[in-house]
């Protein structure tokens, strides 16, 4: 049976079944994780309950830049991007490879090195 309006509990609930909500719940309703779809691999995806999205990956950079395309693009905007260097040499480590803010679109972002310098990194972008 279906139920309407607001409903006070004292103590635990027990329910047997499924408990369901309407996509985009906010607070105060039920939150159904299904609703919020991860991708656990090395490129991935997850998208939290306030609707802010996280993507993440590896890439490279030759010739003191490198360009990340996300395969899907974040609904609205990317928020920020950090960048970890995983090529190893005492060059990479006083330049490091970072990404432009400038450069931030919903389809993805540039990586800056050193000049000359090539590479490869491990990348973290947060969205909504």
């Amino acid at each position: 049976a279906a139920i309407t309006g607001t409903i006070t509990l004292a103590g635990a609930l027990d329910a047997s079944g499924n408990i369901t909500a309407s996509a985009a719940t906010k607070a105060g309703q039920v939150v159904i994780y299904d609703q919020f779809p991860v991708t656990l691999a090395t490129t991935g995806t997850a998208t939290l309950p306030s609707g802010l999205i996280l993507k993440w990956g590896t890439g490279t950079y030759a010739a003191g830049t490198g360009t990340v395309t996300f395969a899907a693009n974040f609904p609205t905007a990317l928020l920020s991007v950090q960048v970890s260097l995983t090529t190893a040499g005492a060059a990479h480590g006083s330049y490091p490879p970072g990404a432009s803010p400038a450069s931030y679109a919903v389809s993805g972002f540039t990586v800056y090195g050193g000049v000359g310098q090539s590479g490869s990194f491990n990348w973290l972008a947060i969205g909504h």
